[in-house]
């Protein structure tokens, strides 16, 4: 298991906020392959939320997208993780 890659980039606020939604409409539309690039490209796994607040595991277990799950959980993404902790 693993958080973010080391070598990641640096992203900035809003590269980072961009890569962010494209990992939730990845997640919500069952594209793997996207999820997992967009947590290549740097985003953490562990703080992914919807625009609501939803942990991205929770959207991904409630949409039925069990590779997605999988990935999050590869990834550290806490399964314990409240709705609506989003923390911005």
């Amino acid at each position: 298991m693993h958080g973010p890659p080391d070598d990641a980039p640096a992203l900035d606020e809003e590269q980072l906020a961009a890569a962010q939604a494209a990992a939730c409409g990845a997640i919500a539309s069952g594209q793997p392959d996207q999820l997992r690039l967009q947590l290549e490209l740097g985003v953490d796994a562990r703080g992914l939320v919807d625009p609501y607040g939803v942990p991205g595991l929770v959207v991904a277990c409630c949409m039925g997208q069990p590779e997605c799950a999988t990935l999050l959980l590869e990834r550290m993404a806490d399964p314990n993780g409240a709705v609506g902790s989003r923390s911005s």
